[in-house]
């Protein structure tokens, strides 16, 4: 691309995508990350000299943009599928296995009532009929369909049931949205192509797999935020680092948080823009990761906590010691996601309260966590996960038609996040090379450098 010039401020899942593939396309490009290393909220964490995901990620077989990657990586051989039996849900304080690719497993799944689960044959009749409006790189073509909660939608077509015990924990755990408050098209986005995914975990965990991403061409500066970000007709002016040094570049990316973004960005940003921006909601996130030398499971495994089971826990991720780095042969990881509500109440809690409160909710379903673990770890992320209430998608919609008319005005600014996407890594994987294709239809329609 001429050797243009941009700037990506955000290291994590969107921005590293962004950047990939404009440098792949001959841009000169530099990120931004105010952290000390890239990854953002997937990050690797290292404690007792174990680097290990905090957040106890799963991908699955339907992440199409993160397994291209890995492949164009070379490293397919990574992949960690949780196969037969490895998914699992609570149910009265048991675990219970979990294959829903079929209504037959929806219906096996303990909770759910036969005759709700004979109602599942309305949804690939909906799924047809919504199709047009599915698209999970631009969710907001689905804005006619954001206009109910999830378990309202789920439980007028298919039961109470089904919507506690499959449609809200198999769209929702792991990401702190509510089925009561979440908009359906979380679910809609992703049951035509996840329904019958597999699971995966990544050898090494994700973290170090986006640090590699971060690799080759890119230049990263880590430990450099963002002040503030201009944007005029001669491009892009964005100032970083705790002596304010000046960037300038012909574009930027900015893939950070909505409330990040709305404050880098607030004089070259529409009012309209701003206004979606300063709505977004984020949930603080709170998990706990429990290394153990000698682990019950040699392989990943999954336990999603419905809503409706009042726990303190949302997920759990059950990890053998090659999803980590320097785990022992035959140890593991646990890793467990509080839910908002938790996360919320313990805000100002010091890590051993909150370590000792989760640990004795984890070891009723894992015991193993109590047999002398290695290291005890809490992670917490404020800004957290993004939320999708009923009405983001229809805002989003608007969003994008505001931003056409300034990158057709000559604006060259683009925002890139799971926020504008879904609560998913592929998600904001996705919206990252959405901004950067755009960017680059954008400096070829605009011609060659002068």
């Amino acid at each position: 691309m001429d050797g243009r010039s941009v700037v990506v401020i955000g290291a994590g899942a969107a921005g590293l995508a962004a950047a990939r593939r404009l440098a792949g396309a001959g841009c000169r490009v530099t990120v931004l990350e105010a952290a000390g290393r890239p990854g953002g909220r997937a990050a690797w964490a290292e404690a007792a000299g174990v680097r290990f995901d905090p957040t106890g990620l799963v991908l699955t077989s339907a992440d199409r943009h993160l397994l291209a990657e890995l492949t164009g990586l070379g490293a397919s051989e990574r992949v960690l599928a949780l196969g037969p039996g490895g998914l699992f849900q609570t149910h009265r304080g048991r675990l219970a296995r979990v294959d829903a690719s079929s209504r037959l497993g929806v219906a096996r799944i303990p909770g759910v009532r036969w005759l709700d689960a004979l109602r599942l044959v309305r949804l690939d009749r909906l799924l047809t009929r919504y199709r047009p409006a599915l698209d999970a790189d631009a969710p907001e073509r689905g804005a006619p369909l954001d206009d109910r909660s999830l378990r309202d939608f789920a439980t007028l077509y298919f039961g109470r049931s089904v919507a506690e015990r499959w449609i809200g924990p198999s769209a929702t755990c792991g990401t702190l949205n509510r089925p009561d408050d979440a908009s359906r098209l979380l679910f809609l986005l992703r049951a035509g192509s996840h329904r019958a995914a597999t699971p995966l975990a990544l050898r090494g965990g994700v973290g170090t797999f986006l640090e590699e991403l971060a690799g080759g061409s890119l230049e990263l500066r880590s430990g450099a935020p963002a002040s503030a970000l201009a944007a005029g007709s001669g491009g892009i002016e964005a100032r970083f680092g705790p002596d304010g040094a000046v960037l300038r570049a012909d574009a930027a990316v900015v893939a950070t948080p909505a409330p990040v973004a709305a404050r880098l960005c607030a004089d070259a940003l529409a009012p309209a823009e701003r206004d979606f921006l300063a709505g977004v909601e984020h949930v603080p996130g709170l998990a706990l990761a429990v290394g153990l030398d000698r682990a019950p499971w040699d392989r990943p495994c999954r336990i999603q906590i419905p809503l409706a089971d009042d726990w303190s826990l949302e997920a759990i991720s059950l990890l053998p010691a090659e999803a980590a780095r320097g785990l022992p042969t035959g140890g593991g990881l646990a890793v467990a996601i509080a839910t908002a509500a938790f996360a919320a109440r313990h805000a100002g809690a010091p890590d051993e309260v909150v370590a000792k409160d989760l640990l004795a909710v984890l070891a009723r379903l894992v015991p193993a966590v109590h047999d002398e673990p290695s290291f005890v770890h809490v992670a917490r992320f404020d800004p957290g996960m993004p939320r999708f209430v009923p009405g983001h998608f229809r805002k989003l919609a608007r969003l994008r038609r505001v931003g056409g008319d300034q990158r057709a005005a000559g604006r060259r600014l683009y925002l890139a996040g799971d926020y504008l996407a879904g609560p998913w890594l592929e998600a904001a994987f996705g919206s990252g090379l959405r901004a950067a294709d755009e960017l680059l239809a954008d400096f070829t329609l605009s011609g060659p450098r002068a």
